[in-house]
């Protein structure tokens, strides 16, 4: 393996591995949740609404990247293997089979990368806040403010990404984008509210 395509696997597994890890964040928000269940506290009800659109959006890119573009790749670059004839063809193959996924994955793309880091970025920061705050709800001394500019910036940032990614279907028709679009707009949700979670 060269250092280009090491440097790619680097870049690829950096970026998934930042999408599990604000899941994983995400879902132990809600473990929080569920704790305090029906007990009387500061926290907005906004709050609770904004982890469910957080984690709507993350886990629907998740799902995106694992079965739509992980699988479908790595199929079609063992059916490409199997077929090849010689070490060339599979080297071609390998290295188309890294651009694919790293173009489906928004690698490549500079807006909607740096959206999406946007995007996990303002999650994780929601989910530090959720969950350094369990002790003080004691003292009722939650930090409104803080996350309340958080969930301003993460709406923002999601009405953008929804907004580029309407922009880049039609230049891209019949592209691996329309899956996810399919995704997150669920139910014309994104769509009747002008991209905003």
């Amino acid at each position: 393996m060269t250092s280009k395509v090491l440097k790619k696997y680097n870049e690829t597994f950096n970026y998934l591995l930042m999408i599990r890890r604000v899941q994983i964040e995400l879902n132990q928000c809600f473990k929080f949740q569920m704790r305090l269940g029906n007990k009387p506290n500061s926290i907005n009800p906004k709050i609770w609404i904004t982890r469910n659109h957080m984690s709507f959006l993350i886990d629907n890119l998740q799902f995106y990247l694992q079965a739509d573009v992980l699988e479908t790749q790595f199929e079609e670059l063992g059916n490409k293997i199997k077929s090849s004839k010689d070490f060339e063809q599979i080297r071609y193959a390998h290295d188309t089979f890294l651009t694919k996924i790293q173009a489906q994955s928004f690698i490549l793309n500079n807006l909607v990368s740096s959206c999406l880091n946007d995007i996990m970025e303002s999650c994780l920061n929601f989910c530090s806040i959720l969950t350094g705050v369990e002790d003080k709800l004691i003292n009722k001394e939650f930090p409104n403010e803080k996350i309340e500019s958080i969930i301003k910036v993460f709406q923002l940032q999601s009405g953008t990404l929804y907004q580029t990614f309407r922009s880049l279907e039609k230049r891209q028709f019949g592209s691996h984008l329309e899956q996810l679009l399919t995704r997150i707009n669920f139910n014309n949700y994104m769509a009747e509210h002008n991209g905003l979670l």
